[in-house]
């Protein structure tokens, strides 16, 4: 499988489901600018969250500082399709 030429664009542009993507500023295995390419190919139901201190192995290490506010969208994301999407609240880096 080739995952340069993977077009991930169109399905997440046709989805109907909510969709979260966390991406560290910092993650030299998918670049960033990949992961800033595909939000701006969402269709209004994608939040999109960049988080500037961490890369591709420190952001799900991260758990002690995402936990809560992924379980909090988790709850407020509607049935797909039916309601608008939330965004991610998340407090400040308790690390910076």
């Amino acid at each position: 499988l080739d995952l340069d030429a993977l077009d991930t664009a169109a399905p997440l542009a046709a989805t109907r489901a909510c969709v979260l993507h966390l991406h560290g500023a910092k993650d030299t295995l998918v670049p960033v600018e990949s992961a800033r390419t595909l939000a701006r190919a969402g269709n209004g139901r994608l939040h999109y969250a960049e988080l500037p201190d961490e890369n591709h192995y420190s952001l799900p290490a991260r758990i002690d500082w995402l936990r809560a506010p992924l379980r909090d969208w988790l709850a407020r994301v509607p049935p797909a399709g039916t309601g608008d999407c939330p965004p991610l609240a998340l407090p400040p880096d308790p690390l910076a």
